[in-house]
């Protein structure tokens, strides 16, 4: 290329190339000019000139989801976009569709005539062929992730290799522009490129080795953020098919909440993955090892999709002690939405399960006791937590008997017996604060503010609702966080401090929407309300 190029400065030659050409730019004093994926203006744009402006307008959907399934790769849409043209009567709306099989977008998107120079796969294979061999591997391997986005210890692990020569092949990746950089050591495809990738890694042989060892990654690292989330709520043990080599990539509780929240995708998709593989071992015990951040969070449409084909597992295995296990757990995140009946369901069907096998039963008697509570049947939700509390009591575990005595204290609270549900919480929280057991202190004085609210003592109150919120933001508990700024609005509009309960509700609502949360129609009720005065 450099003996082409002119010696006189007053020449402009423009070089494109989906390489970095680090070369011109050192040696012969070259511009790097990086171009991104068309947007999506420019991406309808490019289709209104090849399928006509009429076609395009018509269909504004259709044609904005043609663009993203084609990554907005200007060849692989105007591949498409000839398609649609060579076929006036074709709405694009079953284009898109047919592209929405995804094993077969890249034939599809592949000129008719068979020329070479405009097939999406043949461009594509150009930079591909020129990687090195480590570089062209992990190109393979990454179509086996499953998630959007990937850092670097996953592809650490899915080649097989330390991290600092995965770091050194992504970033080879990245500068061939078959990856994409997205954030500190973190990288994505474009769709098509991922399609591709994914197409290439199912010769290899050792794919499904690969891909667990990257399942058995993830399972490793959110056990682990379980522990330092909700360290004294301890789960059954993970058990690896084989350790990983890659240890979790955060040691501090907050460092691990941090990595949930930028992983929540590709922890979902995974446990997808695991029983597509048939590893069913790891997609039971995945929904379990996301707990902790599943209570704290509530991604409920993660939490019931990663259950619900974890209990699919668990069936297919016929393990029915975990099937009681992520049915109960599938039950508090219907509960969480005040899905009451389904949750019943649920804790119900769990207990009996339980029963059956000879397994603890405690946690799903524990909460369908909280359920009927919820459904107004006080007595039996009464007998519910009576019975666990005398187990738990026996058994020793001060975690388990000061949330029976939680449980056990807001139903008596229901029933207007305040003085046994003060003696109860107040319990709950003296053995919650001797174990250190945080989490478990802001549900505590959460429900002993409400005791005092239906008692008239406000200012106890307010103390008792002031110190669970405090907790509730330390240890990241959004919904919680939410809930008592409900309360305290409440509280502050019978002190007769309007502007102040405005403010805490708003805060709420914005929380409870950002969640998707049933308590947002209450509090945007209530702000409604007070706007009307």
């Amino acid at each position: 290329m450099r003996p082409l190029l002119p010696g006189s400065s007053s020449c402009f030659v423009l070089v494109t190339s989906r390489s970095g050409l680090a070369g011109l730019v050192a040696r012969n004093g070259a511009h790097r000019l990086t171009l991104d994926l068309l947007s999506c203006n420019d991406s309808l744009r490019l289709l209104r000139e090849v399928v006509g402006a009429g076609r395009v307008d018509a269909e504004p959907q259709s044609a904005a989801t043609l663009a993203d399934q084609c990554g907005r790769l200007p060849l692989a849409l105007r591949v498409a976009g000839e398609r649609a043209a060579a076929e006036p009567g074709l709405p694009l709306r079953e284009l898109a569709l047919d592209l929405g099989d995804e094993r077969g977008r890249l034939d599809l998107l592949a000129s008719d005539d068979g020329d070479a120079s405009s097939a999406v796969r043949a461009v594509l294979s150009w930079s591909y062929r020129n990687l090195p061999p480590a570089e062209a591997r992990l190109f393979r391997l990454l179509g086996l992730h499953p998630g959007p986005d990937f850092g670097v210890p996953v592809a650490a692990v899915l080649a097989d290799v330390p991290l600092p020569q995965a770091k050194r092949l992504l970033q080879s990746l990245a500068g061939a522009h078959l990856v994409q950089a997205s954030g500190a050591g973190r990288y994505r495809f474009h769709d098509v490129l991922r399609l591709y990738a994914a197409e290439l890694v199912e010769a290899e042989e050792i794919r499904h080795t690969a891909a667990r060892r990257m399942l058995c990654w993830y399972l490793h690292c959110a056990s682990a953020a379980h522990h330092l989330l909700l360290p004294l709520f301890t789960p059954h043990p993970v058990v690896l098919p084989e350790p990983p080599d890659i240890p979790a990539p955060f040691t501090t509780r907050g460092h691990a909440l941090a990595w949930c929240e930028t992983e929540a995708a590709n922890l979902a998709a995974a446990v997808r993955c695991a029983a597509q593989l048939g590893e069913h071992a790891l997609a039971v015990q995945l929904p379990g090892a996301l707990w902790g951040y599943y209570d704290l969070r509530k991604p409920w449409t993660d939490w019931i999709a990663t259950h619900e084909i974890g209990l699919s597992s668990a069936r297919l295995l016929g393990d029915e002690r975990k099937r009681a296990r992520i049915t109960s757990a599938l039950g508090v995140a219907y509960y969480d939405l005040q899905r009451f009946d389904e949750a019943a369901a649920l804790f119900e069907e769990s207990l009996a399960v339980s029963r059956t096998v000879g397994d603890d039963d405690t946690g799903s008697l524990d909460r369908l006791g909280s359920t009927y509570r919820k459904q107004g049947q006080f007595h039996r939700a009464l007998e519910c937590h009576r019975a666990v509390l005398a187990l738990r009591l026996a058994d020793g575990n001060q975690r388990s008997v000061a949330v029976t005595l939680n449980r056990l204290g807001s139903t008596y609270r229901d029933l207007g017996r305040f003085d046994e549900s003060l003696e109860h919480l107040n319990s709950s929280l003296a053995i919650r604060r001797e174990i250190g057991d945080l989490h478990g202190q802001g549900f505590a004085l959460h429900s002993i503010g409400a005791t005092y609210e239906q008692l008239g003592q406000l200012n106890e109150a307010m103390d008792a609702y002031r110190q669970s919120l405090a907790v509730r933001r330390e240890i990241g508990d959004r919904r919680g966080e939410a809930e008592l700024l409900s309360c305290v609005g409440n509280i502050q509009l019978r002190l007769g401090e309007a502007g102040e309960a405005r403010e805490a509700w708003t805060q709420a609502l914005t929380i409870f929407r950002d969640l998707g949360a049933p308590q947002a129609a209450d509090v945007a009720g209530k702000l409604e309300a007070l706007e009307r005065g």
